[in-house]
């Protein structure tokens, strides 16, 4: 039980939504891979695919090249055209079905497990659908094995979008190699948050396209970006990252909490391979991911044991073999004025509480898809009323009395 006396103070303190903290091991790993960057490309494919037991992997530039490389390959398989995508979800997954030159169908998603509404998605099921792209959002570990059997039944791929998610478990396997692809992200506020770059895991039955898609896409060309200033980024994440440092970034223009939340400043999505320096960033990171995720793992839990008592809240759902990473905790609340006060609340306290995506995706793209949001009443649910709330290591037991006053506040 958390305490009820008084909690840390805010003063210069701010946790950040998700943070890891940087080793030296990591600095010297990234440093090696400026002078041998195919070791260091090398070692961190083996890392992978040792585990996630994939019998094929392939790094790129970042989460959304990897999603447009997939459909890309999965193209070459078939002349169908439709891509199903969660209608609440990363923004970029709509720009990479449209990067591989395909049409996005959005489904809506369910409020308890945050996952495609399965009766909605049935409806969807059209002969033209080449592929249905779940997303294992925050680390979670979404049950997708009713969707591979009806892939397999309807001739659709089943393509898991774990960007979010490395290093969760489902029934003793990694999620993303459930399906016949799946791909990770090395982006910031990742499970590994190594700067930038993507990860490709695939089967053998589509390996062999989607390495001539990368193939066409990318040639011969050598990773982009620059090594030092990759690194030099990576160092700079420590501080940043940190419950001082974010106080600051916090309360500057630097704070990313809108970002992605308008389609005119989302970058375009850039083909091109994994730099050295990431992937000798991420082979580091790695190496001590297990004992990470174990204790943001133990916060969670500790965070949903605190809160299960609140009527107003829907936490997570957990299948019963699954072993979710937890790189932030969602929580939807029962209508979107408490979750208004509870974001407010929190901020002042020095919470890392997020809205994570505020916008639907029907709502972001009204301009490029056919798609009504009152159509999808799940993902206007969440978009209103979904925080997360942080489960890294820079927690203490103050935060957890903030965060619960927090919750009493607003329960009437």
């Amino acid at each position: 039980m958390i305490s009820n006396s008084s909690g840390a103070s805010t003063r210069f303190r701010h946790l950040p939504p998700t943070a890891m903290r940087v080793s030296g091991q990591d600095v010297r790993r990234g440093l090696a891979s400026l002078v041998k960057p195919d070791d260091a490309l090398a070692r961190f494919r083996l890392a992978v695919m040792e585990q996630t037991g994939s019998p094929a992997c392939y790094l790129l530039g970042s989460g959304r090249a990897a999603l447009a490389v997939i459909l890309l390959g999965l193209r070459r398989l078939s002349d169908r055209r439709r891509v199903i995508i969660p209608a609440y979800s990363c923004p970029t997954m709509v720009q990479s079905v449209l990067k591989a030159g395909l049409q996005p169908v959005l489904c809506d998603v369910s409020v308890q497990t945050l996952d495609l509404d399965r009766g909605r998605l049935d409806e969807l099921l059209t002969d033209d659908v080449l592929a249905v792209v779940p997303a294992h959002l925050y680390g979670l570990a979404q049950d997708e094995r009713d969707l591979v059997e009806i892939g397999r039944q309807r001739g659709i791929w089943i393509v898991e979008d774990a960007a979010q998610a490395f290093g969760s478990m489902l029934g003793g396997r990694m999620v993303g190699t459930w399906g016949d692809a799946g791909l990770y992200s090395l982006g910031r506020s990742k499970c590994i948050p190594a700067g930038h770059g993507g990860v490709i895991v695939a089967k053998d039955g589509v390996a062999e396209a989607i390495e001539e898609a990368l193939h066409e896409a990318l040639g011969q060309a050598q990773p982009g970006g620059k090594g030092w200033a990759a690194l030099a980024a990576f160092v700079g994440y420590a501080p940043a990252t940190h419950p001082a440092g974010w106080w600051f970034i916090s309360r500057s223009p630097l704070n990313p909490a809108d970002e992605g939340m308008d389609i005119q400043t989302l970058p375009p999505i850039a083909l091109r391979r994994l730099t050295a320096v990431h992937a000798g960033l991420g082979a580091s990171i790695v190496e001590r991911l297990g004992s990470v995720q174990a204790e943001a793992r133990s916060n969670a839990q500790r965070l949903m044991a605190e809160l299960e008592r609140y009527k107003f809240v829907t936490l997570p759902h957990v299948p019963p073999d699954a072993v979710p990473a937890f790189l932030r905790l969602p929580i939807v609340l029962d209508r979107k004025e408490r979750a208004d006060r509870l974001f407010d609340l929190l901020g002042r306290q020095g919470i890392g509480v997020s809205r994570s995506y505020w916008r639907t995706l029907p709502d972001l793209f009204s301009g490029v898809l056919d798609a009504n949001e009152e159509s999808f009443p799940g993902a206007v649910r969440l978009a209103t009323s979904l925080l997360t709330l942080p489960t890294h290591s820079y927690l203490r037991e103050g935060d957890f009395v903030n965060i619960l006053h927090a919750f009493q506040a607003v329960e009437a």
